[in-house]
This record gives structure tokens, sequence and C-alpha cells, in this order.
């Protein structure tokens, strides 16, 4: 039988739900396909797609087909939730989950063969599973600027500082943590004389906050993909609560990297999970 992973939202969203994808294939053998009609249907965060950083994925093969068990419309969602409320995870041949951003790994292994997969998958197990397959088609895919990147960056020590506001300013999620100045500037305190080149989606609000700070820099990329390997490149980090940041962190070449990360709810934020990845780190 054949599993279909949904994939939606934005970059760091896509790259945990096909590192979900790819340990379902790899670790049980599992046939499985993502399914992008929903990534393509909302058109969201400015339509960035995971196969601009990674390509196309080994063993995972692509579905555009519309189901109701995966589709965003109200009604498939009242019958997600009802069926979730209830505790009803199978219907005749067809078998959902659907995930939610705190669900555990070790709950969803346990219906690792469900037929349709809808969720977050934020998942540590998964993402470090899958790290060195991402990095190599990053790095065979974006050479060059990765050379260019990594010779500006990370051999002139910068710590990377990611600031998201955009959608987070707005969103009532407590999960979504908008990055504060103060949180930044406590941050910059445990790293000594270095120097800190920054990456958000609003600039002009870093450059007016942090202005006082002449060793910092602004980083000005042609599109989200820069933006998110010019960070990978960085040697240390100071991460947002978003999971765009903390997979440009996981993903670089350091083997010692220190990162201070918010004081957060998220699973993949939490002590457990970054104790779990091996990396130097610090909650603010």
């Amino acid at each position: 039988m054949k599993i279909s992973v949904l994939v939606q939202g934005g970059l760091g969203n896509q790259l945990f739900q096909i590192a979900w994808a790819n340990y379902l294939a790899r670790k049980y053998q599992y046939d499985v396909e993502i399914n992008l009609q929903l990534l393509y249907s909302q058109n969201q965060h400015a339509a960035i797609n995971f196969s601009q950083l990674i390509g196309e994925m080994p063993l995972l093969s692509v579905s555009k087909d519309k189901s109701i068990m995966l589709d965003d419309t109200l009604p498939s969602k009242i019958i997600r939730k009802s069926l979730r409320i209830l505790g009803i995870h199978s219907i005749k041949n067809i078998l959902l989950h659907d995930y939610d951003a705190l669900t555990d790994f070790e709950s969803c292994t346990k219906m690792a063969s469900y037929r349709y997969q809808f969720g977050y998958f934020q998942f540590i197990e998964a993402a470090v599973f899958s790290r060195d397959i991402f990095l190599s088609s990053i790095r065979s895919i974006h050479n060059e600027f990765i050379k260019k990147c990594e010779s500006d960056f990370f051999e002139y020590n910068y710590v990377g500082i990611h600031i998201r506001r955009g959608d987070f300013i707005k969103s009532t999620d407590p999960l979504h943590l908008a990055t504060s100045i103060n949180y930044i500037k406590e941050s910059i305190k445990k790293f000594n004389n270095r120097n800190f080149i920054v990456f958000s989606d609003d600039i002009v609000w870093c450059q007016d906050k942090l202005g006082e700070f002449d060793y910092i820099t602004y980083f000005s990329g042609n599109s989200a993909i820069e933006d998110f390997i010019g960070l990978m490149c960085c040697k240390d980090f100071i991460l947002s609560g978003s999971t765009f940041s903390w997979w440009a962190a996981l993903l670089s070449k350091n083997e010692n990297t220190k990162v201070v990360i918010p004081n957060s709810k998220s699973q993949f934020m939490s002590i457990k999970a970054n104790t779990h990845i091996g990396w130097d780190f610090e909650v603010i």
C-alpha cells in the first residue's frame, strides 16, 4: 500500500515533512509519495518549494492528486477534526491521523503505515536521519553559491542571526514567537568578539532596531532560498522560533556549532530535541 504524506507550509515545515517521508521510505521500506496538491493550491510563503533547495528526493514519488482526506477545505477540516476528537483513525481502507505540531515521534511511528498523513512532523529523529541526504542534494545543486557564502561567512567566523517577523507578528498561535530585540541583544552577549550577520523578512525593521551595533551586517538575498543557504553557511547561530532557521543551522558544515534558541514550546526547539542533536546550545 502506498503512503501519502502531504507537503504544505513554509520551507522549514516542508523539509520536516520531506524528512518524515524519507524516514518512512528508508527505515520501513514503505512505498511513499509526497502529495503536493495543497502546496500548490495554497500558494503560501511566496510559493517557496522545497525542490528549489533540495531537488527531487530519491525513493519518493510525487503526486498532485486531490483527496478529501488531504484537502484544506472547511468540510475536510471538519471531518479530520471530528475523527481526531473521537479517536477514530481508520475508515474502511483509508487510514488517517491528523498530526499536530506537538504530537511526539514515538506516537507517530506506531501509525507509520497509515495511508494518508497530514501534519507538521517536526521530529528531530527524522531530521537528523535525513540530514546528510539533504545536505548532499543542496551542495550538488547550489555548489557555487555555497562556496561563495562559506568564503564570506564561515571562513570569517560569522554568527548568523535569523529574525522572523512577517506572519509571526499577526499569528495567534502560541508556538509562533516573533523575535524580540531583547532576545537578540541577550543572545549577542553569548558570543565574544564576533561579527554578526542578520537574515530577516524585514531587514529595514532590523536595521532600525539594531543600528547601535557596528559589528552587525545585513544579508540581502534575491530569494528565500539564498537567505537559507547564506544562513546555513554561517559558523554559529542565533535562531528565531522558526523551522526555517532551525534547519539552516542543522545543515551547517560546522561540527561544533553553537546555537542560541528562544524558550519555545515547539517540539523541535525543546531541550530534549536539541540535546539529541548534540550541538552546543543555550536557551534564552
